[in-house]
């Protein structure tokens, strides 16, 4: 039902969840943290996070500190 819903802006339900999740955070989470966050593999997060990004929903940065990770920037 919910995909019906976001079907006209281009997201499945599982986008929209991660948005709303990194929406809410007080900075911009890393994979990681979107991972433990939503129950969801590193792997899975990565690969909804590169759709979001080749839609336009989201950037995916390096952090300032650890060039290692990855940050979701909305």
């Amino acid at each position: 039902l919910l995909d019906r819903r976001l079907a006209p802006s281009g997201l499945t339900s599982q986008q929209g969840a991660m948005l709303s999740w990194i929406e809410a955070q007080a900075r911009a989470p890393t994979l990681s943290a979107v991972a433990a966050g939503l129950a969801m593999t590193h792997q899975n997060v990565k690969q909804i996070a590169a759709a979001l990004a080749r839609k336009g929903f989201l950037e995916i940065v390096p952090d300032e500190t650890d060039k290692r990770a990855r940050r979701l920037v909305l």
